[in-house]
């Protein structure tokens, strides 16, 4: 993801369609196309891109979690045994 979001400039400049008029016009379209406000292709993968960043955060998160539970029970049973 962070690849795409350090090359959506790429999606904003369309080259090697040629210099024919319908050619030029083209590139023009798929460039308005992807820097359309929000709807564009460049705001939708920055969108997806915070979406997934925040989602890796909550698994981080919920790891950390697991293992303070974890470690807690381990504890209680520690404490059981003696």
């Amino acid at each position: 993801m962070q690849r795409l979001s350090r090359n959506t400039d790429l999606l904003l400049k369309v080259q090697g369609l040629g210099e024919y008029h319908s050619a030029v016009q083209l590139s023009r379209k798929f460039e308005a196309k992807a820097d359309d406000g929000s709807s564009g292709a460049v705001a939708l993968l920055g969108r997806l891109s915070d979406e997934l960043k925040e989602k890796a955060e909550l698994f981080r998160q919920a790891a950390k979690d697991y293992t303070a539970t974890d470690d807690a029970i381990a504890q209680d049973l520690m404490r059981g045994e003696g």
